[in-house]
């Protein structure tokens, strides 16, 4: 747990401005779009904007975007108007080496969001909403700007996370919270995550449980071997390091999309009783 100093988003924005997420060969990713998933949570997050209905030229904006890869895959591959937005100066820098005619990043504060009100067709929040004390603020702000019969699609983390791969890790006294400015105490309850946003006028049209043990330890061990190809050097641009990394992703993402469905199969008995490491909550605003 974090003290002093360290909680906030002078915390948030510190630690995302030292230790970027890490992403496998960012080229080849943006190049490629979304046509290549490396982790099965990618597959997950492509079904569900492909239920959106996005459509060319509709207007996005990605609050918590990161160095903007994920989002640069989506103007690719959807050829919307993109915005991102994020808290750290350095993931935004870096996010401005995507910048185009249809994309765009700055600094800003999820529970401020410097753009007039109905400004977007679609809001997307991918793994912002544990890292925010004000919750509700955030919320708010993104069907704020969201046009009338706009979608919002969040992806957060699940306060009920027992008997799940990481509750077992804990136990076994692997840190996973730190490691990633996690603070148990902001993870969120979906039904929490409901209300507020039909207080905010969204109709809720799905709410998924999803990441429970089987598909946690997948993308774990994607992890482990993307971490190990860094340690390698291996995301250098050179041909050789280029062609290994198209060789990966043409795997992990042939594997991803066949095991998705078998292992979410499995994580059955843990999504009947509540239980998963996250969940996708998909609205439309009045």
């Amino acid at each position: 747990m974090f003290s002093g100093r360290l909680e906030g988003k002078q915390f948030q924005e510190e630690f995302f401005d030292e230790h970027p997420v890490l992403y496998p060969w960012p080229d080849l990713l943006v190049k490629a779009g979304l046509a290549k998933s490396y982790k099965l949570r990618e597959v997950k997050f492509k079904k569900y904007l492909d239920l959106l209905g996005i459509k060319k030229n509709d207007k996005v904006l990605d609050v918590g975007c990161g160095q903007g890869i994920f989002l640069a895959r989506i103007v690719k591959t959807y050829e919307v108007d993109g915005v991102g937005v994020d808290i750290s100066k350095n993931s935004i820098r870096s996010a401005k080496q995507w910048e185009s005619s249809r994309l765009r990043f700055r600094v800003a504060d999820a529970t401020k969001l410097p753009f007039p009100d109905k400004s977007f067709n679609y809001v997307l929040s991918f793994d912002l909403l544990e890292h925010i004390q004000d919750q509700s603020k955030a919320l708010s702000e993104m069907v704020r700007v969201l046009k009338p019969g706009g979608s919002l699609l969040i992806h957060t983390i699940n306060q009920n996370q027992d008997y799940t791969w990481n509750f077992w890790l804990a136990k076994l006294g692997v840190d996973i919270y730190q490691r990633v400015a996690h603070q148990k105490n902001l993870f969120l309850k979906p039904e929490w995550v409901k209300k507020e946003l039909e207080k905010e006028g969204v109709r809720m049209e799905k709410l998924e449980l999803f990441n429970a043990f089987s598909t946690l330890i997948f993308d774990e061990i994607i992890m482990i071997l993307i971490a190990l190809f860094k340690r390698l050097n291996f995301f250098s641009p050179s041909r050789f390091k280029t062609s290994i990394g198209k060789a990966f992703l043409l795997i992990a993402d042939l594997f991803s999309r066949h095991c998705l469905q078998p292992l979410e199969v499995l994580e059955y008995p843990w999504r009947r009783w509540g239980y998963s490491n996250s969940f996708f909550v998909l609205g439309r605003k009045r």
